[in-house]
């Protein structure tokens, strides 16, 4: 994420795009011939967390936009933008108050594709382009369908750190990863950047293996940052998707993050994630297993000893296909706190239609109950253009 400084830049963004979905209009009217940059937004999501307060309850929302802007050269730019209106505490609303919005550019990448003729897609970046061992980018990359784990990110980490994916490139810096010539259905591409999880004068390379198979998904990252310590820190990790012709798949990601040569390598240090499933006709059951590391992208999590332990129950493809309910129920061990276990349940419907998927989710902490102060309501919508 970058600071307060790139609002300028994002309005620029902003303006620019608005000025290139215009164009084609204007040259209508005009008799010129149009521009051809086309903006194409890739993703839209808006979640929003209703949570009791004072007089009445309190609503946090965050919007992320991820939107790409070509040309006729093999020349694509593309860039991500967050809106936040939170209770003050956001990264970016230190000199806000509580309730402000703020506007962040999560990054900002120019990418040539097969330049020369040579098999490869180059990249010069910004901010967090990348997140490693998500799973998220597959159907985009590869066409696969939909895979990755519901549970990461904001809608079920909303107080940080947000776990989602094993590592993020963060910072300013270059790639150079192989083109669907060379092989349609695996990548292989190296990451050199400034590492920004780390703080100035911190570089980092990292190198990431992916291949897609109609019924298994893999990928795979090696990676240090120095100077660092003694010797660096090192990393590793993998993610992988497995799906049988029978009702059975599982989806799992493990990985050591930040590892120091001087220490030993212990649970502490790793990320682990694992994500059984099982469907049958309409019902489908998802079971999930996350054993929290001490340290995510540069920081201290405050929970190295948590494991959640979720199950999730829901029926499927209901009023024509375009609807899912179900119910969700999760275990949060910690013996380091107060509460060394914590129970949380309630009820999940998901919506799709128009082409935009809809999510309304009620959270009730049971165990230990705490009547309102215990309970969230969660909407979420999510679509791409």
């Amino acid at each position: 994420m970058i600071q307060h400084a790139t609002r300028r830049m994002i309005l620029l963004c902003l303006s620019m795009q608005i000025v290139a979905l215009a164009a084609p209009a204007i040259a209508a009217e005009t008799g010129a011939e149009a521009p051809h940059a086309p903006v194409r937004i890739d993703r839209l999501e808006i979640l929003s967390r209703m949570q009791p307060g004072g007089a009445a309850p309190t609503l946090l929302s965050r919007a992320d936009l991820d939107f790409v802007v070509s040309s006729p050269a093999p020349v694509t730019a593309d860039a991500g933008v967050r809106v936040e209106h939170d209770d003050g505490s956001g990264p970016f609303s230190e000199d806000l108050a509580a309730g402000d919005a703020w506007l962040a550019l999560r990054y900002a990448r120019l990418r040539v594709l097969e330049p020369a003729g040579a098999p490869l897609e180059l990249a010069y970046f910004v901010g967090e382009p990348e997140v490693f061992a998500s799973g998220r980018e597959f159907p985009r990359r590869f066409g696969s369908e939909e895979f990755t784990t519901r549970y990461r990110g904001y809608l079920y980490f909303p107080a940080g750190p947000e776990f989602d994916g094993l590592r993020a490139v963060d910072g300013t810096g270059v790639s150079i990863t192989t083109s669907p010539s060379l092989a349609e259905n695996a990548d292989l591409g190296v990451f050199m950047y400034q590492d920004a999880a780390h703080g100035p004068e911190r570089y980092a390379t990292d190198l990431r293996f992916r291949r897609y198979r109609p019924h298994f998904s893999l990928e795979m990252f090696a990676g240090a940052t120095y100077p660092e310590g003694d010797y660096g820190l090192y990393r590793a990790g993998a993610m992988a998707h497995f799906s049988t012709p029978g009702p059975g798949s599982f989806f799992a990601q493990a990985g050591v993050l930040d590892w120091d040569p001087d220490d030993e390598i212990d649970l502490e240090d790793m990320y682990f994630l694992f994500e059984p499933r099982l469907r049958f006709s309409r019902v489908a059951m998802v079971y999930t297993f996350f054993s929290h590391p001490a340290r995510y992208r540069g920081e201290e999590t405050g929970t190295p000893n948590r494991m959640d332990i979720s199950g999730r129950l829901q029926f499927e493809e209901l009023a024509g296909g375009i609807l899912t309910a179900g119910i969700e129920s999760a275990v949060l061990l910690d013996p380091d706190a107060s509460d060394k276990a914590i129970t949380r349940t309630g009820p999940v419907v998901e919506l799709e239609a128009g082409g935009v998927q809809w999510l309304m989710k009620l959270n009730v902490q049971a165990f230990p109950y705490e009547q309102l102060d215990g309970l969230e309501a969660v909407f979420a919508a999510r679509t791409s253009f």
